[in-house]
């Protein structure tokens, strides 16, 4: 049943038609997160915060669906959609010239796991020998879905630097990508070592968290890593007075991306 009252349809003229609104939809969708990868990455180079900044921008109703720069791009349709209707146009509408920038945007988005990784190589240098727990493993926030999960992508990428991952998420049991059971319960963690906590998914839990808490859990990291903007500025301030180093995607307001330890 479909409340149509509340959440209009809309008939198009052809299934094909209807077909190219949702893969258009999902394309425009990965091009905005595709698109502002490289402000986040300018943002931390010029020492702002793009969250503030964008936040200013949505005020304005002609913007206010700028996406923000963040930890990846997973999920079922956002990261294939594109390919698909390129090879559709290509294949079945002998459409010569494709999809360029559509298809160039999923690229881009499958690469932003690695941003998080440079990040923390620029801070601490050599990742080998270092424990590194992330908080979230599903590919958005509050469902247990993991395909093509962006952390797949950032866990292989720092195990292959000779780091030891920790893994939690309130939500997903078993990593079946992975083929590992998941620690569900955050205070189990208190019995482990962490050299770096990265918080990746916006998960009810992890905004909710207090800072009490992170010291409690995870007492002997240095470095916590928020990777889509997890973590607000009191949290911060607080963890920054307890001698914890933050860094993060988009803000460079942090200041902390010399190497430090």
């Amino acid at each position: 049943f479909i409340d149509t009252k509340n959440f209009p349809l809309s008939e198009l003229e052809c299934p094909t038609a209807s077909e190219m609104a949702k893969v258009l939809e999902n394309s425009y969708r990965a091009a905005n997160i595709a698109f502002i990868r490289e402000w986040g990455q300018f943002a931390q180079d010029a020492g702002v915060d793009l969250y503030d900044i964008i936040e200013a921008i949505r005020v304005r109703s002609t913007h206010n669906n700028i996406m923000w720069p963040g930890f990846g791009v997973g999920g079922y349709c956002l990261s294939k959609d594109s390919l698909l209707a390129d090879w559709s146009a290509k294949n079945h509408f002998k459409n010569k010239c494709g999809l360029k920038s559509s298809v160039n945007s999923v690229k881009i988005n499958d690469r932003m796991p690695e941003d998080t990784v440079s990040l923390i190589k620029n801070k601490i240098g050599n990742m080998k020998g270092r424990t590194i727990t992330l908080l979230g493993i599903s590919y958005l926030n509050d469902v247990a879905d993991t395909r093509f999960s962006p952390s797949y992508i950032f866990s292989k990428t720092c195990m292959k630097e000779g780091a030891k991952m920790i893994f939690h998420d309130p939500l997903v049991e078993f990593w079946q990508e992975m083929e590992l059971k998941i620690c569900n319960n955050i205070s189990d963690l208190k019995d482990h070592k962490h050299d770096i906590v990265v918080f990746a998914v916006r998960h009810k839990d992890y905004l909710e968290l207090p800072v009490t808490s992170m010291l409690s859990y995870f007492p002997d990291s240095v470095l916590f890593v928020d990777a889509f903007n997890i973590l607000n500025k009191d949290k911060i301030k607080k963890l920054k007075e307890y001698g914890k180093e933050i860094i993060g995607i988009g803000k460079g307001d942090l200041n902390t991306l010399q190497k430090g330890f």
